[in-house]
């Protein structure tokens, strides 16, 4: 069904995949090349075929399903061809004189419904081919690297990327039913309606993933997130569900629906280039197009409202919730991409940022919560064959790294911290993208480095999510890397105030520059370290630990922080919710250390159980000021155990 030499679209897809042969004739072809071009257009144009000629009983079959079908004639007498072969491939038939066709019931009725699926498996399998061009064009380990990256330009230079948006909005607008659907048509209907959605969004993806051959055009960014709205970013579910409410009940559909939009949302990221706009921000196509950004603006802040809505329960729905989680991740890469842009640009043009930052997306769960129903999902996580999301994680990473520059993630704006180390967890799925994160990133002090520097400045707090973004940055040759990261020695350690309290004291130390002294603390008495960081935790140190413990001593120093705006109407001296960042020195505290204590500890009879060390400092701590534990942080601590383990016992 694609070219003379291959019987199908699957045919093709699996040729490229294997990269076998000589690619040159097949990568020339022109009938390929226009098909790729149009992937789904091929179906329904009327073609001269070159097959062998049909019986009259299939010829007459082939014309009145084709109607039914959508699609010309002559293809679907190639479909009826490729479904007779298809149905007997399997048979251990040695000789037969006549034709294949008198071997099967050719009954419209019967043969109809699997013509319908066969011909639903053939588009997404073309769809997925054109896939495999543009993807093996980013990859240098393909044997046909070069002629996909060539005719990947080509097809680009012929408006691929427009084509593509017009055939989703095409497939992603209301399913044709019969007058009288019954339920199992619409559900077949609707799933093979957001299965070819979830194909389209992965080559717009892959066609959009290198600004050099990828056109970027103002006017398109605004209709992808006007449709992407209109949508719910839920793809076709909204319509159909308008008139089969049941729809909307249904858990593998809703859930499809849900995977729709997270390839809209990565879509429209995509489209918004950040990481072009750090680079050079004069030659970012919405810069040099002021009306464009303006209407985006108008747009994006229209959608704040929404983002409200889903955090009242009474008005909430899941669409909702989900549109709502989807926005909010839109709107902080909008807020990005404007603080990344000139000030006099936002000033002349009225792009205030003062709304965006003051509203629920910045000063409530909202971020975090998107995250958190993406991950769950997995499905940007995993890969199979025919769904590959690399593209899809490379924006997430850029994503992360242009907040990570743009904001500093703590203070006011902690509460993104938690979301941007979860979705850099996801985004990292890559053995690739991890080593050139340890390689480039991680020695330059950038992009998810901030994040990960950011946790190992606030250590012992939030050791699940610090663990979790470092399992996210264990792929491959990067399990070494975090393993050394694991072993090596701690700087500081950040407690909270209230936990030494009873035994420090102030010390004035000399002003700053603005004439405002410095808070610090002296330690009257010596305390494990472990023992600090696992209070921390609300876990208790087993004695098995003790001999082993760091000790800050008797008269070390601590300089009193903040973990929230400061109060001007209270001392600074007076807030319990003050932490105190103390060196270690020497000491020889790593964070493989107190993980594997933490470990132990929740492997013991319960940290709520566990009985009290013999501590010199077990008297300041009382079990009822213990924070609740992350339920995830005891699977993070043994997959860290596992990680390390394996990691040194390779390198020795």
């Amino acid at each position: 069904m694609a070219a003379a030499v291959f019987h199908s679209a699957r045919d093709f897809r699996a040729w490229l995949e294997r990269g076998e042969g000589d690619g040159e004739e097949v990568f020339t072809d022109a009938k390929l090349r226009q098909r790729l071009g149009d992937p789904l257009g091929t179906f329904e144009a009327p073609v001269v075929s070159d097959a062998e000629v049909l019986p009259s009983e299939a010829k007459a079959l082939a014309e009145k399903a084709a109607p039914l079908l959508g699609i010309g004639a002559s293809t679907a007498e190639d479909l009826l061809r490729l479904w007779a072969r298809n149905r007997l491939a399997p048979l251990p038939v040695l000789h037969y004189e006549g034709a294949i066709y008198e071997l099967v019931d050719l009954n419209l009725s019967g043969v109809l419904p699997l013509l319908v699926d066969l011909l639903h498996s053939e588009r997404c399998e073309a769809l997925q081919a054109l896939a495999v061009v543009l993807r093996g064009a980013h990859d240098d380990s393909h044997p046909f690297a070069a002629q996909c990256r060539e005719l990947s330009e080509k097809l680009l230079g012929d408006n691929l990327e427009k084509k593509l948006w017009d055939l989703y909005v095409k497939v992603s607008g209301c399913p044709r039913f019969s007058s009288s659907p019954e339920h199992g048509e619409v559900e077949t209907v609707v799933k093979q309606g957001l299965e070819l959605q979830l194909c389209v969004l992965e080559c717009l993806l892959l066609a959009a993933y290198d600004p050099q051959i990828s056109r970027r055009d103002p006017e398109q960014i605004c209709r992808i997130a006007e449709e992407c709205y209109r949508q719910r970013f839920l793809g076709s579910l909204p319509r159909a569900a308008h008139l089969h409410h049941w729809l909307l009940g249904d858990a593998e559909i809703c859930s499809q629906a849900q995977c729709v939009g997270d390839l809209c949302l990565a879509l429209l990221i995509e489209h918004l280039d950040l990481e072009t706009l750090e680079a050079m921000p004069s030659r970012h196509v919405l810069v040099s197009s002021p009306e464009h950004v303006k209407h985006l603006h108008k747009l994006i802040e229209s959608w704040l409202e929404i983002c409200r809505h889903t955090l009242v329960p009474s008005e909430s729905t899941a669409a909702l919730a989900h549109c709502g989680r989807h926005v909010a991740l839109v709107v902080l890469a909008w807020a990005v991409l404007l603080g990344c842009v000139p000030e006099s640009f936002r000033e002349a043009h009225g792009l205030g940022l003062k709304r965006i930052l003051s509203s629920v997306v910045f000063q409530s769960e909202i971020l975090h919560d998107a995250v958190c129903s993406i991950q769950d999902r997995g499905f940007l996580m995993c890969d199979s064959r025919n769904a590959q999301h690399l593209a899809a994680r490379s924006v997430a990473r850029g994503l992360v790294a242009m907040v990570a520059q743009a904001f500093r993630l703590d203070g006011p704006m902690a509460s993104i911290h938690l979301a941007m180390s979860k979705l850099g967890a996801m985004a990292f799925a890559d053995s690739s993208a991890c080593l050139e994160f340890w390689r480039s990133d991680y020695p330059k002090r950038q992009g998810i480095f901030l994040v990960l520097h950011g946790w190992l400045m606030g250590f012992p707090r939030n050791l699940s999510a610090l663990l979790e973004l470092l399992c996210g940055l264990s792929e491959g040759h990067g399990s070494l890397y975090v393993a050394e990261l694991l072993k090596a020695s701690l700087n500081v350690i950040q407690l909270p105030y209230r936990l030494l309290r009873d035994v420090t004291e102030f010390e004035d130390c000399p002003g700053s520059s603005t004439g405002a002294p410095s808070p610090t603390l002296q330690l009257l008495e010596p305390a494990y370290v472990e023992e600090l960081a696992l209070r921390v935790l609300g876990l208790e140190l087993l004695e098995s630990h003790v001999s082993s413990c760091a000790i800050l001593p008797t008269g070390a120093r601590g300089i009193l922080q903040q973990d929230r705006p400061a109060d001007p109407e209270r001392s600074p001296r007076s807030s319990q919710a003050h932490l105190v960042q103390w060196s270690l020195g020497d000491q020889h505290v790593s964070l493989w250390r107190i993980s594997v204590c933490a470990w132990d500890a929740i492997l013991s009879s319960g940290p709520h159980d566990a009985a009290p060390c013999g501590t010199a400092s077990v008297s300041l701590f009382d079990a009822r000021r213990r924070p609740r534990l992350d339920a995830t942080v005891d699977l993070r601590l043994i997959i860290c155990y596992e990680l390390v383990t394996s990691s040194f016992l390779l390198r020795s």
